[in-house]
This record gives C-alpha cells, sequence and structure tokens, in this order.
C-alpha cells in the first residue's frame, strides 16, 4: 500500500480502484500487505491471522476469508472484487452478518472491496449494521463507516 488516499462523496453513484484479475488476486494482495490494512485501516496492530477460515474446524461450511486477531479487536474480513458491483456488494452485507452471527459477539466485521456504490453505505446506515466498508487498490484506501467516510493516510 502507497502513499495515495481515496476520498470522495457518497453522493457520488460509484467508484472503482483498480480492479485486480480475480477476487483470489485481490486476497493475496490483502494477505501480503495485512499489518499494513490492519494497521491504516482499522487502526490496530496485527497479531494473527487465518485465511480461509472455518467456522467449525474439520467441517464443511462457510469460510471467511480472513479471520484476523489485532492487538486491540478480532476482525472477520470478507473481500470482493464484484463484476457485478450493487448485487455483489449488497448481497456481502448479509454474508458478513452471518459469519458475524457464527463467530459470535467478540468479531469487528470488515468489508474490503475494489469497488463501492453509494447504496452499499446507504444500507450499512439505514440498518445501522456493524460493517466497516474499504475500498482497497494497490496504491489507495479509503474506509467508510456506515455513512461516514475516514481518510487514511497509507504510506
Amino acid at each position: 500500500m502507497a502513499d495515495t488516499v481515496i476520498s470522495g462523496s457518497h453522493a457520488a453513484t460509484t467508484f472503482a480502484v483498480s480492479p485486480f484479475e480475480s477476487e483470489g488476486d485481490f486476497c493475496q494482495f490483502l494477505e501480503q500487505n495485512m499489518g499494513a490494512f490492519i494497521a491504516y485501516a482499522l487502526g490496530d496492530e496485527l497479531v494473527s491471522y487465518e485465511r480461509e477460515a472455518r467456522f467449525q474446524p474439520g467441517c464443511r461450511g462457510p469460510r471467511v476469508d480472513f479471520r484476523v486477531v489485532g492487538k486491540d479487536y478480532k476482525y472477520l474480513i470478507e473481500c470482493k472484487n464484484p463484476n457485478q458491483l450493487v448485487h455483489e456488494l449488497t448481497r456481502s452485507l448479509s454474508q458478513l452478518l452471518h459469519y458475524g452471527y457464527l463467530a459470535g459477539d467478540d468479531y469487528k466485521l470488515v468489508l474490503a472491496t475494489t469497488r463501492y456504490t453509494a447504496d452499499l453505505s446507504g444500507v450499512i446506515a439505514k440498518y445501522r449494521l456493524p460493517i466497516t466498508v474499504c475500498v482497497v487498490s494497490e496504491d489507495a484506501l479509503a474506509v467508510l463507516i456506515g455513512n461516514q467516510e475516514r481518510e487514511v493516510a497509507c504510506g
């Protein structure tokens, strides 16, 4: 993650930041930069993480992209590199809420995405969902909490 910060208005309908080839590539990038992501996006210090974490070891069932332990909090991070913007991002909200239910109350829920639509923050704000949205590219980062945007300096 470099020195660029995305800033903008939530009045904008959508924006995208250098989409990765695939969601797997995006997850790999986030994994390689997990310490910086946790520090800059969430204001915490990385202790450990698990990729493709299952909620019941040895069982089939849902897997979250990253289960992270920080110095201050624990996080469930779901990554999206959406092609069908509104559909995939709004569906990811219910996915994260389900993961939070399975994991218990100790986890903060984070959606890391390469694309954004104002509908996403609108739904989070209207229903007061406990989800932080981070729009990420190889050289930029924006953190959106409900309908509140926080600029983040990377570097």
